[in-house]
Protein backbone atom coordinates (compact mmCIF):
# COMPACT_ATOMS: atom_id res chain seq x y z
CA UNK A 1 0.00 0.00 0.00
CA UNK A 2 1.20 3.52 -0.90
CA UNK A 3 0.36 6.71 0.35
CA UNK A 4 1.37 9.98 -1.00
CA UNK A 5 0.41 13.61 -2.22
CA UNK A 6 2.64 14.69 0.86
CA UNK A 7 3.92 17.82 -2.05
CA UNK A 8 7.23 19.26 -0.72
CA UNK A 9 8.38 22.70 -1.79
CA UNK A 10 10.50 25.75 -0.26
CA UNK A 11 8.86 28.78 0.26
CA UNK A 12 11.75 31.29 0.59
CA UNK A 13 12.98 29.47 -2.83
CA UNK A 14 15.91 27.90 -1.17
CA UNK A 15 17.02 23.64 -1.78
CA UNK A 16 16.03 22.40 1.43
CA UNK A 17 17.88 19.48 2.46
CA UNK A 18 16.10 16.38 4.47
CA UNK A 19 18.10 14.98 7.91
CA UNK A 20 15.90 12.48 8.54
CA UNK A 21 12.10 11.43 8.39
CA UNK A 22 10.55 9.41 11.14
CA UNK A 23 7.26 8.27 11.77
CA UNK A 24 4.77 6.32 14.58
CA UNK A 25 3.24 3.13 13.77
CA UNK A 26 0.58 2.13 15.99
CA UNK A 27 0.13 -1.07 14.37
CA UNK A 28 3.37 -1.83 12.49
CA UNK A 29 4.26 -3.15 8.74
CA UNK A 30 6.28 -5.40 8.04
CA UNK A 31 8.43 -2.65 6.11
CA UNK A 32 8.24 1.05 5.75
CA UNK A 33 10.07 2.68 2.25
CA UNK A 34 10.02 6.21 1.56
CA UNK A 35 10.23 7.64 -1.81
CA UNK A 36 10.46 10.80 -3.23
CA UNK A 37 8.44 11.13 -6.47
CA UNK A 38 9.61 13.90 -8.99
CA UNK A 39 7.46 15.06 -12.01
CA UNK A 40 8.90 17.39 -14.27
CA UNK A 41 6.81 19.84 -16.83
CA UNK A 42 7.69 17.60 -19.44
CA UNK A 43 6.37 14.65 -17.96
CA UNK A 44 2.96 16.51 -16.60
CA UNK A 45 2.33 17.61 -19.71
CA UNK A 46 2.69 14.16 -21.77
CA UNK A 47 0.74 12.19 -19.34
CA UNK A 48 -2.65 12.37 -18.47
CA UNK A 49 -1.60 9.99 -14.72
CA UNK A 50 0.97 12.41 -13.59
CA UNK A 51 -0.91 14.15 -10.88
CA UNK A 52 -0.75 13.28 -7.28
CA UNK A 53 -1.79 10.09 -5.80
CA UNK A 54 -3.37 9.72 -2.50
CA UNK A 55 -2.94 6.51 -1.93
CA UNK A 56 -2.80 3.28 -4.01
CA UNK A 57 -2.41 -0.48 -3.67
CA UNK A 58 0.93 -1.46 -5.07
CA UNK A 59 4.42 0.00 -5.22
CA UNK A 60 5.51 2.90 -7.23
CA UNK A 61 5.72 3.62 -10.24
CA UNK A 62 3.57 0.52 -11.31
CA UNK A 63 0.14 0.65 -9.01
CA UNK A 64 -2.55 -1.80 -9.43
CA UNK A 65 -5.06 0.68 -10.73
CA UNK A 66 -3.01 2.80 -12.53
CA UNK A 67 0.52 4.10 -13.85
CA UNK A 68 2.39 7.07 -11.96
CA UNK A 69 5.04 8.48 -14.18
CA UNK A 70 7.91 10.41 -13.05
CA UNK A 71 11.65 9.54 -11.27
CA UNK A 72 11.69 7.90 -8.34
CA UNK A 73 14.88 8.13 -5.77
CA UNK A 74 14.45 6.82 -1.91
CA UNK A 75 13.86 10.11 0.54
CA UNK A 76 16.93 9.85 3.32
CA UNK A 77 19.54 12.08 4.75
CA UNK A 78 20.61 14.47 2.09
CA UNK A 79 18.29 14.12 -0.17
CA UNK A 80 17.35 17.89 -1.76
CA UNK A 81 14.03 19.54 -2.98
CA UNK A 82 14.81 22.45 -5.24
CA UNK A 83 10.82 22.50 -5.94
CA UNK A 84 9.67 26.47 -5.30
CA UNK A 85 6.04 26.77 -3.81
CA UNK A 86 5.53 29.83 -5.80
CA UNK A 87 6.09 27.10 -9.01
CA UNK A 88 4.51 24.37 -7.85
CA UNK A 89 0.98 26.15 -7.40
CA UNK A 90 1.57 26.69 -11.08
CA UNK A 91 -0.82 24.36 -13.19
CA UNK A 92 1.96 22.11 -15.28
CA UNK A 93 4.92 22.74 -13.66
CA UNK A 94 5.91 20.06 -11.89
CA UNK A 95 6.05 18.61 -8.57
CA UNK A 96 8.22 16.59 -6.00
CA UNK A 97 6.19 14.57 -3.45
CA UNK A 98 7.39 12.64 -0.63
CA UNK A 99 5.08 8.84 -1.03
CA UNK A 100 5.53 6.05 2.29
CA UNK A 101 5.36 2.54 0.60
CA UNK A 102 4.12 0.22 3.41
CA UNK A 103 4.50 -3.36 2.84
CA UNK A 104 1.84 -4.99 5.03
CA UNK A 105 0.82 -8.74 6.03
CA UNK A 106 -2.45 -9.76 7.39
CA UNK A 107 -2.11 -8.21 10.44
CA UNK A 108 -2.10 -4.90 8.20
CA UNK A 109 -0.25 -1.07 9.10
CA UNK A 110 -0.85 2.26 10.48
CA UNK A 111 1.05 5.40 10.50
CA UNK A 112 -0.74 7.80 12.69
CA UNK A 113 2.29 10.74 12.54
CA UNK A 114 5.22 11.94 11.02
CA UNK A 115 8.51 14.56 11.19
CA UNK A 116 10.54 15.34 8.44
CA UNK A 117 13.12 16.95 9.46
CA UNK A 118 15.32 19.49 7.51
CA UNK A 119 17.53 22.27 7.17
CA UNK A 120 17.65 25.41 5.03
CA UNK A 121 20.92 27.24 4.71
CA UNK A 122 22.11 25.27 7.97
CA UNK A 123 18.68 26.77 9.99
CA UNK A 124 16.46 23.15 11.15
CA UNK A 125 13.00 22.29 10.87
CA UNK A 126 10.50 20.01 11.87
CA UNK A 127 7.26 19.80 9.45
CA UNK A 128 4.99 17.60 11.18
CA UNK A 129 2.40 15.22 9.22
CA UNK A 130 -0.66 14.60 10.72
CA UNK A 131 -2.09 11.84 8.16
CA UNK A 132 -3.58 8.93 9.29
CA UNK A 133 -2.14 6.01 6.31
CA UNK A 134 -3.83 3.04 7.38
CA UNK A 135 -3.62 -0.31 5.48
CA UNK A 136 -6.36 -2.29 6.71
CA UNK A 137 -5.47 -6.10 8.78
CA UNK A 138 -6.29 -8.31 11.49
CA UNK A 139 -4.56 -5.61 13.94
CA UNK A 140 -6.41 -2.70 12.36
CA UNK A 141 -9.09 -0.92 14.19
CA UNK A 142 -12.67 -0.48 13.07
CA UNK A 143 -12.49 2.67 13.27
CA UNK A 144 -9.49 5.30 13.60
CA UNK A 145 -10.49 8.82 15.82
CA UNK A 146 -13.92 8.56 15.08
CA UNK A 147 -14.20 7.51 11.56
CA UNK A 148 -14.62 4.21 10.23
CA UNK A 149 -11.20 2.75 8.17
CA UNK A 150 -11.60 -0.58 7.75
CA UNK A 151 -14.80 -2.61 7.08
CA UNK A 152 -13.35 -6.22 7.85
CA UNK A 153 -11.88 -6.64 4.13
CA UNK A 154 -7.97 -5.97 4.13
CA UNK A 155 -5.82 -4.18 1.28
Amino acid sequence: MTFGSYLLCSTSGDPITIDRIRYRTPVKPRSVSLKLRTVTPKVWKATVDAGQIGAALGAPPHFRQREAPGDYEDARTGSRITQSCADQDKEGTGFTELRFVLDVGKQGGYIDTAWIDYHVNGSPYTLRLDWKMVACGSRIPHTVDGTVVCDGKQT
